[in-house]
């Protein structure tokens, strides 16, 4: 009990020497300013005067506030007979983002300097299984009440919240507005895989699955779905062969830019993308080569095969050709502090919002157009009805960030993903 009142006795002190220094500062620097001769004095500016005298009036006000939190509350943790909290150190309450009036936890010695990342490991300390790609952090800005008739005529309240998100990681909790004593809302975003994780397997897959169709053809259309030793010795036609290092060739691709090209603002997404993702590109390449390694299969005219893969072939060399770019824009540094965001120029960007997603559109195009199944034109259309909206968005995001004022650039471009049709 003794070391409790020293304790508070402690904090007392600091919290009165805290009060009167700033008086103490202010009365020298007035006798300092008196001693100025008058000439020197006209010069002073009076608007520069007054608004230092406000910041740092401000400035001692929040560090008052701030001392005189911590010291009300190891007065109510002595009356709760609890441990008392430490000095240089801030405490938060965390509660659910669902219901704010739910407390998840409480921490109570995160530095004063602390980052996101840093209450994030603080909060795993407390909860285990939630480690920090897991976590999502928001500052409860506004609650908002309604009410609404029930189902025996009384009138039941609703409360919505709106939190601010606690990103990036590197920022300070106090450049948030978050000081000691506050609330944080807390959202548990679930298990979550990287990635880089996500984006192998959902390319390997495709690898995968096309393959056995090809090599296994015999075992596979003759063991498994009736058809005769005859049909299944036929020789691959031209369309089959190239069709096989085509389709290989893109996903080797997509497995080389995951590792080497493509950087991701995220670290980590919820783990249920890996089998949506995984679930809609291995189905696709096991129908397309199902039907196009199949032993009854039809090839078009040598003409058309030639054009599709020739098409097919300069818009992936293209769409790589654009990840370079992006990449060398992510990592030049050269986005606004403010925005986060550049304007892709160079090759096709010059004229295409989005080059990437056409290059991929025009190259499965040409795959299609030399291969000729039903799954391959449902995988383009998939692909597009996904490329489409993120293309529209991004446009609108790039036209609203460079609108040509206060000496931002103009952002103009004609086409969004698709010319001369989009």
């Amino acid at each position: 009990m003794r070391e409790r009142e020293n304790l508070l006795i402690k904090d007392f002190r600091i919290l009165k020497k805290r009060k009167k220094n700033p008086a103490t500062r202010t009365r020298i620097g007035i006798g300092n300013r008196a001693n100025h001769s008058s000439d020197e004095a006209r010069k002073l500016s009076t608007s520069d005067h007054s608004k230092s005298s406000f910041c740092f009036s401000q400035n001692t006000r929040t560090h008052t506030r701030v001392i005189m939190k911590r010291f009300l509350s190891n007065v109510r943790r002595v009356g709760n007979n609890e441990s008392l909290g430490e000095f240089g150190k801030m405490k938060v309450t965390v509660c659910s983002s669902s219901n704010p009036n739910r407390v998840v936890e409480t921490i109570d010695d995160l530095p004063e300097d602390a980052t996101v990342l840093d209450l994030k490991k603080h909060f795993q300390r407390k909860k285990r299984k939630y480690y920090p790609s897991r976590q999502r952090f928001m500052k409860l800005n506004e609650t908002k009440e309604t009410e609404k008739d029930d189902a025996s005529g009384g009138k039941k309240k609703n409360s919505s919240h709106k939190g601010e998100p606690l990103v990036p990681d590197t920022k300070k909790l106090s450049e948030f507005g978050i000081g000691y004593g506050d609330t944080i809302l807390f959202k548990d975003l679930g298990p979550q895989i990287s990635y880089q994780a996500v984006f192998f397997w959902e390319y390997f897959g495709p690898l995968m699955m096309y393959l056995p169709f090809y090599f296994y053809r015999e075992k596979i259309y003759g063991g498994y779905f009736g058809f005769s030793a005859k049909e299944c010795a036929k020789p691959f036609q031209r369309a089959q062969v190239l069709a096989l290092w085509f389709h290989s060739a893109h996903y080797a691709k997509r497995i080389f830019e995951t590792f080497f090209v493509h950087s991701f603002s995220r670290a980590t997404m919820p783990i249920f993308n890996l089998i949506r993702n995984c679930g809609y590109y291995w189905t696709f390449a096991g129908l397309m080569s199902y039907f196009i390694n199949h032993p009854r299969y039809t090839s078009p005219g040598e003409r058309q095969v030639t054009i599709g893969f020739v098409l097919s072939a300069l818009f992936q060399l293209g769409n790589f050709r654009c990840h370079v770019i992006q990449k060398r824009l992510r990592s030049s540094g050269s986005s606004s502090s403010e925005t986060k965001y550049v304007i892709p120029s160079g090759f096709l960007f010059d004229y295409v919002t989005c080059a990437n997603y056409c290059c991929e559109i025009y190259q499965w195009l040409g795959f299609n157009i030399a291969t000729q199944t039903a799954f391959g034109y449902l995988f383009l259309l998939a692909g597009m009805s996904q490329m489409f909206p993120w293309a529209v968005q991004k446009h609108k995001r790039l036209k609203k960030l460079f609108d040509g004022t206060n000496g931002r650039k103009k952002f103009k471009r004609r086409f969004i993903v698709l010319p001369p049709f989009f």
